[in-house]
């Protein structure tokens, strides 16, 4: 670039600042084809430096956000059971009443019915995102102990732990 166009270094490192973060104020622009071409150069490669970090935090941010809402809904089941009178203690018994194949387990449909069962007023797409939220081996199906564990994680070892210990 022509020094009449830019005097200075702090000119230069202006320019360089505006392309780079595209502001583009107009003050200063190249007027040669080579400077047109550096700072064309310029402006893209800043533009993909920065979409790289921006990528990251934005993954990052949405991780947390699922994490948050799955946190509340598991607090709003456990509420909701709590509400009813369900402890920790009976969700064994409480599974093997909706376990209508007798497996043990309950799969989707069997978790489906008890939910809307106990009204705990959640919403068919909540349903499915509990349900695969306790069935972190994506079998298709959940057994009490899942349950209990992700719902009362305190109560767990005192259900299963002692039981396996009597």
């Amino acid at each position: 670039e022509r020094h009449s166009n830019i005097e200075s270094l702090s000119q230069a490192m202006w320019l360089t600042v505006v392309t780079m973060t595209t502001l583009g104020y107009g003050d200063l622009y190249p007027q040669t084809s080579a400077g047109k071409i550096v700072v064309s150069i310029l402006t893209v490669a800043s533009t993909l430096y920065m979409a790289v970090p921006l990528g990251i935090i934005g993954n990052c941010f949405h991780q947390v956000w699922s994490d948050r809402d799955r946190i509340l809904l598991m607090q709003t089941l456990k509420h909701r059971l709590l509400q009813w009178g369900y402890a920790a203690a009976d969700i064994p018994k409480l599974f093997e009443g909706f376990d209508m194949d007798g497996d043990g387990m309950l799969d989707f449909e069997e978790f489906r019915r008890m939910v809307n069962r106990l009204k705990l007023g959640l919403s068919q797409e909540r349903v499915v995102q509990l349900f695969e939220t306790f069935d972190e081996d994506h079998g298709g199906s959940i057994d009490d102990k899942e349950f209990v564990k992700a719902t009362f994680p305190a109560a767990y070892h005192q259900i299963y732990h002692a039981s396996e210990m009597a």
